[in-house]
């Protein structure tokens, strides 16, 4: 396997593909005490370790407790995974990636960042071939080595852009965006109907999370 390295390396060097920008979703790790959490936990030291001469840029989420002080790695707090809203948490990382320019996005828990970056999925258990992160990925990889992970990561660049899904992505978005603008739109009719004050209290109290919302229609109101 080392000498695949090696020679996945020279191959890349040689079409002058000798430095990448990788950004790893560890969302596996945010439960250490999971198979995801433990197989994670072994493989991702090692990854950051044989990765030097890459920018490595590790999505943080709640919970975990692996720290990397190397000067590659560049850590980046994130929120906690909604798995409710698997699409606009894609939308979120697809931005992310094209922010950042990635080149190679890693994902560890079935995390996707549209069809426009080159993506690995790499699972230590089986992963369904017909689940969104599957069809998105240029590469799923079942309980693999460090090793064999790092060659998909450093495999040369190709055609790996899947338009249809990309195109669905963002249309499930938009329409996402749209229903909870009109969502928000009710709420404030409704917070704007006359009432006793014991009651607009009572509510306001109730439904706390509104009150940004209200306060930036009250100063565009001003």
């Amino acid at each position: 396997m080392v000498q695949l390295l090696e020679a996945r390396r020279a191959h890349q060097s040689a079409r002058g593909i000798n430095f990448l920008k990788i950004l790893i979703d560890t969302l596996a790790l945010e439960k250490p005490e999971t198979c995801e959490g433990r197989y994670w936990s072994a493989v991702l030291p090692q990854l950051v370790t044989q990765l030097r001469g890459h920018r490595l840029y590790l999505l943080k989420r709640p919970g975990s407790l692996l720290q990397f002080d190397e000067s590659p790695v560049i850590v980046l707090q994130a929120p906690a995974y909604d798995t409710q809203q698997p699409v606009i948490e894609d939308r979120r990382l697809a931005a992310l990636c094209t922010e950042l320019e990635i080149d190679v996005f890693l994902s560890t828990f079935n995390t996707t960042a549209g069809g426009r970056v080159r993506s690995v999925l790499v699972s230590p258990a089986s992963v369904a071939n017909d689940s969104r992160a599957a069809r998105l990925a240029s590469a799923v990889l079942d309980n693999p080595t460090a090793d064999a992970i790092i060659v998909a990561l450093l495999d040369p660049p190709h055609s790996s852009q899947h338009e249809d899904e990309e195109n669905a992505l963002s249309l499930e978005a938009e329409r996402l965006r749209k229903a909870s603008l009109a969502d928000a739109e009710r709420l404030w009719a409704e917070a704007m109907k006359p009432m006793p004050l014991m009651m607009r209290v009572l509510r306001g109290i109730k439904d706390v999370h509104r009150y940004p919302e209200y306060f930036k229609r009250i100063r565009q109101r001003v």
